[in-house]
């Protein structure tokens, strides 16, 4: 694995990381809950969101008022209650990608002494409360954690749900290789699917796109840039 440490999620280059390659968050949108393709809309929007953000050299926005409140409890309050709980240290980083820079994820936390990273949710309370009664990682969530594990090769990941006033829930998951070969075949579909695409869009224009002046990311100018409105994201299709 590759991991980015030179820049921090959320910000403009950890944005253009992003840019044309499927990362674990995501993955919801390209597997269903047998870990299979999925099929219909969130598969051709995904294509499509990728195949957009390769063509005009910028990331899409939309990503959301909620991933900058996530965040800023993240670093306000469930890591530095993570670090207490177990005595260790959480590294934070931009952004991670598998050798080949093919698909990647921006895990909440790595413990990489322990050989594990962490996915830390900050739910709404009656979510919460769904998720302790339920005591296991959410299935809405599970793509992005097995997701994580086939981008780093670590053997385990952790999801922690964090609520002030609530108990937090610590779920340990290991490394799956049958899942993780079902995740390989499905992106594989995917890659294949949008060098197939990329090629009708040069075709369309008589080549590939000019290259364009270097990108100036909105937050530069507007620091709601995240808060735009997207069509279609992995939070808005849950899995089946």
């Amino acid at each position: 694995m590759i991991i980015h440490r030179e820049y921090q999620q959320r910000s403009a280059e950890w944005a253009m990381a992003h840019i044309g390659i499927p990362t674990a968050s995501e993955f919801g949108q390209l597997v269903d809950s047998k870990w299979a393709r999925r099929e219909g809309g969130p598969w051709k929007s995904y294509v499509a969101q990728k195949l957009a953000e390769k063509w005009q050299q910028h990331p899409l926005p939309g990503i959301g008022s909620f991933h900058t409140e996530q965040g800023q409890l993240l670093e306000d309050e469930a890591i530095p209650y993570w670090e207490l709980e177990h005595q260790a240290k959480i590294e934070q980083v931009g952004f991670i990608t598998t050798d080949l820079g093919d698909i990647g994820c921006s895990p909440d936390g790595l413990v990489l002494d322990q050989g594990f990273g962490l996915e830390i949710k900050c739910p709404a309370a009656h979510t919460m409360v769904r998720w302790l009664i339920a005591g296991k990682v959410p299935k809405e969530h599970l793509p992005q954690v097995h997701g994580c594990l086939l981008v780093t090769g670590l053997p385990q990941w952790r999801f922690l749900a964090y609520r002030r006033g609530f108990p937090a829930l610590e779920i340990i998951v290991n490394r799956d290789e049958e899942i993780l070969d079902s995740l390989r075949f499905v992106l594989e579909e995917f890659a294949a699917e949008f060098e197939v695409g990329w090629k009708k869009l040069c075709d369309a224009n008589g080549g590939p796109p000019p290259k364009r002046e270097p990108y100036r990311h909105p937050s530069a100018a507007d620091p709601n840039w995240l808060n735009e409105p997207q069509a279609e994201t992995s939070a808005d299709v849950p899995i089946p």
